[in-house]
């Protein structure tokens, strides 16, 4: 049975496929796709000013019916409800498990209006850029190069091996002190190539 046999059509303008989790739906298909390189301003500004207000309403209505939630529909009114519908919309998208939601088609791609320029947040976007620029001098200043991380495990090896007592000093006359004057010697130069290693910033 092919894709098309399998849809039914549950209403004049909505087509579901039951079976495969695929729910026809231009304004949801563009939510669903956009919502994860877009922040929620954008996308409310471009729904609203793309897809009519009946539109909205009906997508909205789909999207609770679609998906299992303890949410509560509720029925926007007044001026600015194209804007509240759509970030409900959002905000459903977002608390819902990805696993839940179904897979929203469009059928008539000439209705999805694309991300231009000018319906971005220059200051959003300027905000985000000295944010990474922000992360990355910190990550500089206190993140280790390989090299750096490869001399330190060579002078740490070097320190350990420098460290061992030497065979002599196994027949050093622990009654005369001789063993603690070595040790103290030893204690002086481990101090030495510690603050060397790893000195205070």
């Amino acid at each position: 049975m092919s894709v098309n046999e399998r849809i039914s059509i549950n209403m004049m303008n909505v087509g579901k496929c039951n079976k495969c989790n695929i729910v026809n739906d231009e304004v949801l298909s563009y939510i669903q796709n956009k919502i994860s390189i877009a922040d929620e301003e954008t996308l409310v500004r471009i729904c609203k000013s793309a897809f009519t207000s009946e539109d909205i309403k009906n997508s909205k209505t789909l999207l609770f019916e679609s998906i299992p939630t303890d949410k509560r529909k509720i029925l926007r009114k007044n001026k600015g409800k194209e804007e509240r519908d759509v970030a409900d919309m959002i905000n459903l998208f977002k608390t819902t498990e990805p696993d839940l939601i179904p897979v929203f088609v469009a059928r008539q791609l000439d209705k999805l209006p694309p991300i231009l320029w000018d319906h971005l947040y220059c200051s959003k976007l300027l905000k985000d850029m000295i944010t990474m620029k922000t992360e990355i001098v910190g990550i500089k200043s206190t993140y280790a190069t390989l090299e750096c991380v490869n001399e330190l495990r060579t002078e740490v090896y070097e320190l350990k091996t420098d460290s061992q007592p030497p065979a002599s000093a196994f027949k050093m006359n622990m009654k005369r002190g001789a063993w603690h004057q070595w040790t103290e010697t030893v204690d002086r130069w481990n101090s030495h190539m510690i603050m060397i290693c790893c000195p205070m910033r």
